[in-house]
C-alpha cells in the first residue's frame, strides 16, 4: 500500500500480473465488472485496488459505498466502519443505492450552478466507489420490485457518474442478461473461471473465446484462483492476467490503515 495520497495515481493501480510479466493495472475512473464461478477469485481484484487506494480512502478522497448481500470478506469493512456506506440485505441496499444517487445528483447540480465540467479530487468533491458483491442477487434472485428499481438506478450510476466522479464495480458469478440487465454500461470487465463457454463472450465481447479466453477451461482448484482475461484495448485481443491474493491479514491491514492512518505492527508501506 502507499503511504501517501500523492503517490496514487488513480487511473493506474496495480492489482496483479499479466501473462507476460507486467503489472496488470486498472482505472478507478471506470465502471469496473468482474464475472467468476464461485471461488475463481474475484475479491482479490478488487481488495487489491483498494490497498492501492488506501491512502485516498484513509484521507476522505475516495468513499466506498458496499452493497455486500453475501457478508464474507466486506463484512470486515462494515463491522469496522471502514466504509462511508455499508449495506448487507436486499432493504438495507436499495436504500444504500438511493443515497449514492442523491449524491451524484446534488454534484449534477452544483457543476450546473458553478459552470464546471470536470471534477477535481478534493474533500468536497471527493470519488465515490460503489461496491456490489454478486450483483445477481439483488438484480436477479431477490424481491422483484427492489430489483427493478436498483436496474434502472444503476442504470444512472453507469450512463452519468463518470462525469461526477460516482463509480461502480460489480462481481457476478452468472453474467447473463437476465442476470445483470446492466452489463454492458461497463467499459472495464474481468473474466475470471466461468462454468459455461457462452460466459467468456457475455462479459468480454462477442469472440473473445474465440480469439483465445478460455476462461471456462481454467480448472476449479485452489490454485488457479485470480486467473482470468481482459480485453487489451488497443488490439482487442484476450490478455491472461492474475490478481494478487488479499488474504484475512492484509485485509486487516487495510482496514486498520483506513481507520488508524497509521500502519499496524509488521505492515510494510511504500511510498
Amino acid at each position: 500500500m502507499p503511504e501517501q495520497a500523492d503517490a496514487v495515481d488513480i487511473d493506474d493501480i496495480y492489482v496483479g500480473d499479466t501473462e507476460y510479466g507486467t503489472d496488470w493495472r486498472l482505472r478507478l475512473r471506470s465502471h469496473l465488472f468482474i464475472a467468476g464461478a464461485t471461488g475463481a477469485g474475484k475479491n482479490s481484484i478488487v481488495l487489491s485496488e483498494l490497498r492501492g487506494l488506501a491512502p485516498l480512502i484513509r484521507d476522505g478522497l475516495v468513499r466506498l459505498w458496499i452493497c455486500d448481500p453475501k457478508q464474507l470478506e466486506f463484512r470486515k469493512f462494515g463491522d469496522a466502519h471502514a466504509a462511508y456506506r455499508y449495506a448487507d440485505n436486499e432493504e438495507t441496499c436499495a436504500e444504500l443505492v438511493d443515497e449514492y444517487i442523491a449524491d451524484l445528483r446534488a454534484v449534477q447540480q452544483s457543476f450546473a450552478a458553478t459552470g464546471r465540467r470536470k471534477i477535481e479530487v478534493s474533500h468536497e468533491t471527493p470519488l465515490n466507489l460503489l461496491i456490489i458483491d454478486e450483483i445477481g442477487a439483488l438484480l436477479a434472485y431477490g424481491d422483484g420490485t427492489i430489483a427493478r428499481t436498483l436496474r434502472k438506478q444503476l442504470a444512472i450510476v453507469g450512463s452519468q457518474g463518470r462525469a461526477t466522479g460516482h463509480f461502480m464495480t460489480a462481481l457476478v458469478q452468472e453474467p447473463t442478461k437476465d442476470t445483470v440487465p446492466v452489463r454492458e454500461l461497463f467499459p472495464t470487465r474481468v473474466c475470471l473461471r466461468v462454468t459455461a463457454q457462452s460466459h467468456v463472450d457475455m462479459v468480454l465481447g462477442d469472440g473473445a473465446r474465440l480469439r483465445g479466453a478460455l476462461a471456462d477451461e481454467i480448472p476449479n482448484v485452489p490454485d488457479t484462483a485470480g486467473i482470468g482475461y481482459v480485453i487489451r484495448q488497443r488490439t482487442r485481443v484476450p490478455q491472461r492476467v492474475r490478481a494478487a491474493y488479499v488474504d484475512d491479514r492484509e485485509i486487516d491491514e487495510l482496514i486498520a490503515f483506513i481507520r488508524s492512518g497509521r500502519p499496524m505492527p509488521g505492515l510494510s508501506v511504500v511510498a
